[in-house]
């Protein structure tokens, strides 16, 4: 029985959770951060990725223009970026929920400080 009084407790903070969501952001927000973040990041990905290879053709072809070492920076570096941007994919419904807490404290905060100016 507590099982169960767990889980319908557990479903019930969920869907708080769900509304005080959409207190905030609406499901066409969310949809539609989803998809500039998407398209910003393959974007970036693809201008960096054609930059980094530009620069390893010019190593090869031995054009002079750039050391080894700033080559292999960049190449880490869009490595990097890789890993960073496979991480905001997958987390970003987290990354919402996180941000909306911040929105949530700061309309605390703001309130508070309301209440003591006109005090």
């Amino acid at each position: 029985m507590a099982q169960l009084t767990e889980k319908i407790t557990s479903d019930t903070d969920k869907l708080n959770e769900k509304r005080i969501l959409n207190s905030y952001y609406s499901k066409e927000d969310f949809i539609l951060n989803r998809r500039v973040t998407i398209l910003y990041g393959i974007t970036f990905l693809f201008i960096f990725l054609s930059a980094v290879i530009s620069e390893i053709l010019s190593l090869i072809f031995n054009e002079g223009l750039l050391s080894p070492v700033q080559v292999v920076f960049h190449s880490v570096a869009f490595v990097g970026y890789v890993i960073t941007f496979y991480y905001v994919y997958k987390k970003q419904d987290y990354i919402e929920e996180k941000n909306t807490e911040i929105f949530k404290m700061q309309e605390k905060i703001e309130k508070e400080e309301a209440k003591n100016f006109t005090e």
